[in-house]
């Protein structure tokens, strides 16, 4: 009895990162259908790709299957020496094919070359910068002291973040600030109703120092989570773009970065209806654990549900992504990191990974674990990431 010839390697690979082609396809299949052993062999080494694509990984599940490896052989030493024949030669080959799976697992993970010092790339920090409609500018930071009274609008600035207070609108008219905040930054804005604006990276939002009676509205662009104050005689919206959200009192992250195809609302707490300015007829309403994401070029919106922490896991000092394209991971990083990223092939661009990152780590941390899968190489150079 002839041993089943061992598929190739790279072909189980290009099927778990969804690479295959059409004839690969094929071929994958047919193998698979020929013996249960085939279809074991699959799954094991599926598994150990699937874990050595994530920021973390297990050496004990991959040693449990060596052993077991290991206990067939023994096993088959007391059959007959024919069916033993077949089975070692059946044996060898499924080790052989777990073997370059152990190598290329646990050969040691790759450092970030680092041609330069890598000191320039940074986390993220508190700092932004305020607008006044009348030109006046101030920088800010958490460390920095800044009181201001606007015709009795209290603006302070201090560790906690920037936050406004008092004041009524002086003859009906509306005064507007701007919060902008940088890459390699982060802010805290509370608005004049008291509704909480946690600004990440890359992100400015417009807003009345004092709101009007009969609604608050705010413009963003870049990315916010808002804790909404509640006021039942004054909905609360968000514009961006042609896109509307509009609530009474809630918590909701959203995504609106002017380059992306998306805008992304994703609601925590309460309910939000969001609709398009120039189609108002398109609207949908969210209830908790639901995102939306409009998308720019189709001018739709698609709605479904969803566990909301790796999209809000930003604001709590961590980074969650789930079957995320590289390219998507490393423009997060770029906006955070104040950096520059370039790649060298389409392949790594669109490679997938799970994992979570700490957003105040070292940079140096961050690439490495994502190095580690021995997938990519990872070249650092001042400000610049270059992948390959």
């Amino acid at each position: 009895m002839a041993p089943k010839p061992a598929i190739d390697i790279n072909i189980i690979w290009k099927s778990v990162h969804g690479q295959l082609t059409a004839d690969e396809e094929k071929h994958l299949q047919d193998w698979l259908k020929e013996d249960s052993s085939h279809r074991s062999y699959y799954q094991q080494v599926k598994r150990y790709y699937e874990s050595g694509s994530a920021f973390t990984g297990s050496k004990s599940e991959l040693d449990r299957a060596w052993r077991s490896f290991e206990g067939r052989e023994r096993s088959a030493k007391k059959r007959k020496f024919v069916q033993k024949m077949a089975i070692a030669a059946s044996i060898a080959a499924l080790v052989a094919l777990v073997s370059s799976v152990l190598i290329w697992q646990f050969q040691p993970a790759p450092e970030v070359i680092t041609k330069k010092q890598v000191s320039l790339i940074k986390p993220g920090s508190g700092k932004a910068t305020l607008f006044f409609d009348d030109g006046r500018t101030y920088d800010l930071t958490n460390s920095g002291n800044l009181a201001l009274n606007e015709d009795g609008i209290i603006i302070r600035n201090t560790e906690n973040g920037l936050a406004y207070s008092g004041g009524e609108l002086a003859d009906g008219e509306l005064r507007y600030n701007i919060l902008r905040v940088p890459r390699g930054g982060e802010y805290v804005l509370t608005l004049p109703d008291g509704t909480h604006v946690w600004m990440n990276a890359e992100s400015s939002i417009r807003y009345p120092i004092c709101f009007a009676d009969d609604e608050r509205t705010v413009e963003l662009q870049g990315q916010a989570y808002f804790e909404v104050t509640h006021d039942g005689q004054r909905p609360f919206r968000v514009w961006s773009g042609n896109h509307e959200i509009r609530v009474l009192g809630t918590q909701f992250d959203l995504k609106a970065y002017q380059n992306d195809e998306t805008i992304t609302t994703t609601l925590v707490q309460g309910s939000v209806r969001i609709s398009l300015k120039d189609n108002p007829e398109v609207q949908e309403t969210l209830v908790p654990n639901e995102q939306c994401t409009f998308n720019k070029n189709e001018n739709i919106l698609e709605k479904r549900k969803i566990e909301t922490l790796p999209y809000i896991s930003w604001r709590k000092g961590k980074l969650m992504f789930e079957d995320e394209e590289l390219s998507e991971i490393m423009k997060t990083l770029q906006r955070w990191y104040d950096c520059d990223v370039v790649f060298a092939s389409q392949r790594a661009r669109q490679m997938r990974f799970t994992g979570t990152l700490m957003r105040y780590d070292d940079i140096n941390e961050v690439l490495n674990k994502i190095a580690k899968t021995n997938e990519i190489k990872i070249y650092v150079n001042g400000n610049s990431i270059r992948i390959e």
